[in-house]
């Protein structure tokens, strides 16, 4: 039911927009009291202080955190020079090595890249007995047995057995880490 100007509990000069902002009436019909602070807030947390308590006062929001480095304008961000994106890793494969291998022992590729099958065919043969493969200066390949485990499915969060399985482990020699 509509009510009627005369009939209204709303302050004389207020329309109805002052209540939809949150101004005017309480649910009661009396004027809400309205409290005003001043932004700096070392003068808020002294009106709160009691008599006695000694205040305490927060950091100036002004000073933005920079790990102890100084705050970088604009001008020195762009006299910085630019970081060129780190250059491509190449990948030398098996039969690029025993080529140049080759080349370097004066034999012909073919019997070079025969060794290189060779070779791996006996590593994998050696994996399989579950012996461990020693490449003296690069370091030792070997089988590890991974026991079965509990897990658990990301998608649905249920928990699933996760069977016992066996993976290639490398472990570097300390003269490849040391020429690294």
């Amino acid at each position: 039911m509509p009510e009627s100007p005369a009939s209204s509990t709303r302050a004389p000069g207020r329309d109805r927009g002052d209540e939809q902002r949150g101004e005017g009436l309480s649910p009661r019909g009396k004027r809400d009291s309205v409290v005003t602070f001043d932004n700096s807030a070392a003068n808020h947390l002294m009106a709160l202080q009691t008599p006695g308590s000694k205040a305490k006062t927060a950091a100036p929001p002004a000073a933005a955190k920079t790990r102890g480095r100084p705050p970088a304008t604009a001008a020195a961000k762009k006299a910085a020079p630019k970081v060129s994106a780190p250059k491509p890793v190449a990948t030398v494969t098996l039969k690029g090595i025993f080529e140049e291998l080759a080349a370097e022992q004066e034999m012909p590729k073919k019997h070079a890249l025969a060794m290189a099958a060779g070779m791996v065919d006996r590593v994998t043969a050696i994996l399989k007995n579950g012996d461990r493969v020693r490449i003296n200066g690069l370091g030792t390949i070997e089988v590890r047995n991974r026991a079965a485990r509990m897990g658990r499915n990301p998608a649905t969060g249920a928990t699933i057995q996760i069977a016992a399985s066996k993976k290639i482990g490398f472990r570097a020699a300390k003269e490849l880490k040391a020429a690294i």
